[in-house]
């Protein structure tokens, strides 16, 4: 008989960390509550910060695959000013790095790291210092 254990994330810290996006998964589809929608996983790794053990952490955004300028992917593509038109190869997000905002939100079950990407203004005034 196999015992299957629940494996704990360590979660990056709070607060500014500059990461790049190592991963894009399909989700295939999902039932959220306004109905089935395809998502993808985006996933970002730290570059600043590593786990206890020395492994890099990593935090991801859910999105819809959408491109709406109201959608998250489509958010998230204008404020890395990556254009996309009618469609758009999220194969393209890999390497790209960024400075992100972490802050961690409690769960049912355990908490989670929420990943805001910071303004391409806040950057610029933060290199400017």
């Amino acid at each position: 008989m196999a015992i299957v254990t629940k494996k704990t994330f360590e979660l990056p810290s709070e607060g500014l960390h500059l990461a790049q996006i190592t991963r894009v998964d399909d989700v295939g589809q999902v039932e959220t509550s306004f109905g089935v929608k395809e998502k993808i996983r985006i996933i970002f790794t730290m570059l600043d910060e590593k786990g206890k053990d020395g492994t890099a952490l990593d935090a991801m955004i859910s999105a819809n695959k959408v491109l709406g300028e109201k959608s998250t992917l489509g958010k998230l593509l204008a404020e890395l000013k990556i254009p996309a038109g009618d469609t758009f190869d999220t194969d393209e997000l890999i390497g790209v790095k960024t400075q992100i905002i972490i802050s961690h939100k409690e769960g049912k079950d355990r908490n989670y790291a929420n990943v805001t990407i910071v303004p391409t203004r806040a950057k610029t005034a933060v290199a400017e210092v």
